[in-house]
């Protein structure tokens, strides 16, 4: 089955996130790019040999395509989502899935009245770590789950980045902190209530750091901690104890970059490195099996999109920071 797409914007994820694993599969053409500075589109589509350029999204949505990827800054991304499903697309949206929960249903019965595929690019999800991740756990090797611990911190200096304004759906926990609780909530496959919440306020609301402490059924505790603060040094860890051992995962946002799983039991400690290509890669994949109709191709949909953006909106409250669409 022949994909035609188009991107929205001239992010600088959509190279690593889109084109390179595209390229790769020759069932998948990269149609089109938008931008709002025409100059810009250009540049980009001449540097990334994109056939073909728009200078307004309203265009891009309604091009003759079966799919179209949205990187844009998270204020866009339920009114291009929504546009793109009405006029027949596909969407692939990136993380944040949308400035809060409430967006996040709307745009969900959007992809449901258009019976078009609308997934979130968790891309880490698709790798064959955390599939391993998941089959230790559900072998019971660990025994009863009593907590997790969940960390993303990378420094972004930039102020002028969105993700240091609020308005935009910046801060740290939409950013990093959406990973730490996604993977917390996969795991667990349930959804928490948030029992603390605490933050740097880096003005306006925007948060510099979070730690929230959640609380999953049984009583199973979670930690989430991030941080784009400029002194925050690379971090991206996993950890879940359980009555009978521990498993402590190093890297699972970007595995492909090298990666660590650290099995503890009372049999001994075992450790593996879990190869494999990029993360966009199995991501793209996903896509395109669930366009194809394999429903179980892509797990970040639907009910697991609005259910993260729940407890970022939870997080939020019980920091006493602002929601980012307030």
């Amino acid at each position: 089955m022949q994909i035609t797409m188009a991107t929205l914007g001239a992010a600088a994820i959509t190279p690593t996130a889109l084109l390179v694993p595209a390229r790769d599969r020759a069932e998948v053409e990269v149609l089109y790019v938008a931008a709002r500075d025409i100059e810009r589109a250009e540049t980009f589509a001449k540097k990334h040999e994109i056939p073909h350029t728009r200078d307004n999204y309203d265009e891009l949505v309604t091009a003759p395509v079966d799919a179209i990827y949205n990187p844009l800054p998270p204020v866009l991304h339920a009114e291009w989502t929504i546009r793109a499903l009405k006029a027949g697309k596909h969407v692939l949206c990136e993380k944040p899935f949308a400035l809060s929960a409430g967006e996040a249903a709307r745009m969900v019965a959007a992809a449901a009245a258009a019976d078009r595929v609308l997934m979130e690019a968790f891309h880490y999800r698709y790798h064959p770590l955390f599939a391993r991740v998941l089959e230790h756990v559900g072998s019971g090797v660990l025994g009863r789950i009593v907590s997790l611990d969940a960390e993303f911190t990378v420094a972004i200096r930039n102020r002028e980045n969105f993700r240091w304004q609020r308005r935009s759906g910046g801060g740290a926990t939409m950013d990093l902190g959406c990973y730490a609780i996604h993977s917390v909530r996969t795991v667990m496959g349930s959804e928490p209530i948030v029992a603390h919440a605490e933050a740097t306020d880096a003005g306006d609301g925007v948060d510099a750091t979070m730690t929230a402490d959640l609380r999953f059924p049984n009583d199973v505790r979670a930690r989430v901690h991030c941080s784009m603060a400029d002194d925050a040094p690379f971090s991206s860890r996993l950890s879940i104890r359980g009555r009978d051992g521990t498993l402590e995962v190093t890297n699972p946002v970007v595995p492909h970059q090298g990666n660590c799983l650290r099995l503890e039991t009372n049999e001994g400690v075992a450790t593996e490195e879990i190869k494999g290509e990029s993360t966009y890669h199995y991501q793209l994949d996903a896509f395109l099996g669930a366009i194809a109709g394999n429903d179980s191709a892509a797990p970040t949909r639907g009910c697991d999109a609005i259910g993260n953006m729940k407890t970022i909106d939870a997080i939020y409250a019980a920091a006493g920071l602002p929601a980012r669409n307030a």
